[in-house]
This record gives C-alpha cells, sequence and structure tokens, in this order.
C-alpha cells in the first residue's frame, strides 16, 4: 500500500511542477519547489522501504491456524502460528491473549483491559520447523469461565492473541484476532 502511496504522490506533484513551470524551460529544476517536492518524495520512499524490509524480515504473510473454532468461555484455546520466511529468533518468542472491552463514553472511545493470559504450556525456545522455511508455533491458552465472550457491537468485547520475540532489537510481532464466545 506504501509503494502505491509513494507512485500516486510522486506523479500527483511532478505533474503539477511541470504543469505549472512547463513554460520556463529549466526553471522547475532551479525553483525551491523541486527540491522540496524531493525531499518529500525522498520520505515516503524511506518509509516505504522501512515497511517492505519490515514485511519481509517478519515472515512475509504469518498465519493462526486455530485448533478449534471458536474458543470457548471456560475452555482450552489451541492453536497454529505459522510463520512464512521466518528462520527464527535468538531467545524465542512470546505470546499472550488478551481480552479488551470498548465503549463509548459521549465522544470519546475508552478501552479497558479485561484479562491477559499466557499459553498454559511453555512455548519451544525455537519453534518447529514445517519445512520450505515455514516456522509452527503451537499455542494452548486456558480461558477464564468468568471471561466475556467475543461482541463485535458496541461495546465491544475483543481477543486478540499477539506473538512476539523475545530478544532485544528484534521488533518481530505479530497479532490474531480470535474469535471467543459463550
Amino acid at each position: 500500500m506504501r509503494w502505491a502511496l509513494v507512485m500516486l504522490v510522486t506523479i500527483v506533484f511532478y505533474g503539477f511542477g511541470f504543469l505549472i513551470f512547463r513554460e520556463d524551460s529549466g526553471e522547475f529544476f532551479r525553483h525551491w519547489t523541486f527540491w522540496a517536492l524531493n525531499v518529500f518524495v525522498l520520505g515516503f520512499v524511506f518509509f516505504a522501504c522501512k515497511d517492505t524490509w519490515r514485511w519481509l524480515r517478519q515472515g512475509r504473510k504469518s498465519t493462526l491456524r486455530l485448533g478449534a473454532i471458536p474458543g470457548r468461555v471456560g475452555g482450552k484455546l489451541a492453536g497454529t502460528v505459522h510463520f512464512a520466511q521466518r528462520s527464527g529468533a535468538s531467545k524465542g518468542f512470546g505470546a499472550v491473549l488478551t481480552c479488551t472491552h470498548t465503549s463509548m463514553q459521549g465522544d470519546e472511545v475508552k478501552e479497558s483491559l479485561l484479562h491477559i493470559l499466557v499459553p498454559v504450556e511453555p512455548l519451544p525456545l525455537v519453534p518447529q520447523n514445517a519445512g520450505r522455511n515455514r516456522l509452527e508455533l503451537p499455542l494452548t491458552f486456558q480461558i477464564p469461565a468468568d471471561a466475556p465472550p467475543t461482541h463485535d457491537d458496541s461495546p465491544s468485547v475483543q481477543w486478540v492473541i499477539t506473538v512476539k520475540t523475545r530478544a532485544d532489537g528484534d521488533d518481530f510481532e505479530v497479532q490474531f484476532e480470535v474469535p471467543v464466545f459463550a
């Protein structure tokens, strides 16, 4: 998406620049707006490169395959995270399942954290190799019996699994919204 934005900004900005300065041959390249446009476009290119690098490093497309759909309040939520193109993490991965409640109070959105759950079974330091440069990380969470189920309407309750590396300096993190029902 960032690269599409880079192309759009480049075409629009340089198009307007050439239209405005077309009768003055060579003036456009000496005008301060030309250099300001270059800096602006280079900023967009920098952020697009940074996001692309992060996407490549984080495994292109990580997925979560749940063992039972949906999870049940008072039961277990089990699944496997599949990391595509991820070679691993030096200190392993950490995972949490969070439950948040979002409500509207006037014009203000208020979000409160209801539960933070860690996996029932300890995570392996090295995820399982699933072949073809893919890793699998099995997860199992015990959902409390008093936990609220997922609601998409207002006020809403959402359950999210977050998996990230434990190593400092490695900003790998993926999130998956999961259904939990009564």
